[in-house]
């Protein structure tokens, strides 16, 4: 990594960040490490990376180009309760684990755009209660439809079966609410374990299987 933080309260700003093999800037465990006013280029891995520790850090005001992947990656355990809001543009690169006891909220209107590699477990809740003019989404990266081109390939790919893994729940979930959602591009959409599951008025579509019980 070109800057590395663990356990941080450190202020990254107005540097430039370039050359790294990895990630330009890895935040973990960080979520008062703000990270603004950077230029972060040239990192083969990537611009940001954060875990589920930091994400609520502030980011902002960066200039991000020609890095392997021009987008915040996220991954990790989700240890307390969190709200994943519209403004969250985040690219779900690896797992996301709700753990027990714990809630994941997703807003209306919000984009979770998921790399080859990404899928989410919840032994907790998810809850992704849309509304029918502000659908959650669970879609590729590859998906411009919503939430742009991520990718920044412009047309280059496009959304597929099997681009991204698929949300599982189980047995320990409890209270888990899909509402007015819309689940595309995945091998599984859901795949379910749990009885305490409530699905409705969403799209499970161009996924190789939409849910498995």
């Amino acid at each position: 990594y070109g800057i590395s933080m663990s356990n941080s309260n450190a202020t990254v700003t107005g540097n430039t960040i370039s050359g790294s093999s990895t990630y330009g800037i890895s935040v973990q465990s960080s979520p008062t490490a703000p990270v603004m006013n950077n230029t972060i280029t040239g990192n083969s891995g990537g611009a940001i990376y954060i875990d589920m520790g930091s994400f609520d850090v502030a980011i902002s005001g960066n200039t991000i180009n020609s890095n392997g992947k021009n987008y915040i990656g996220i991954s990790g355990n989700v240890s307390e309760n969190l709200t994943w809001g519209v403004q969250d543009d985040y690219v779900v690169t690896g797992n996301i684990t709700v753990n027990a006891g714990k809630t994941l909220t997703i807003e209306p209107g919000a984009v979770l755009k998921f790399a080859s590699s990404g899928a989410m477990y919840v032994s907790g809740t998810l809850i992704a209660d849309g509304t029918p003019d502000n659908k959650v989404y669970f879609t590729s990266i590859k998906d411009d439809t919503v939430g742009g081109d991520t990718n920044g390939d412009g047309s280059a790919t496009a959304p597929a079966q099997w681009d991204w893994q698929y949300i599982q729940f189980y047995s320990t979930s409890t209270n888990n609410v899909i509402d007015n959602a819309v689940i595309r591009y995945s091998s599984y959409g859901l795949s379910v374990n749990t009885s305490s599951l409530i699905v409705s008025n969403s799209a499970i579509e161009q996924n190789y299987y939409g849910i498995s019980i």
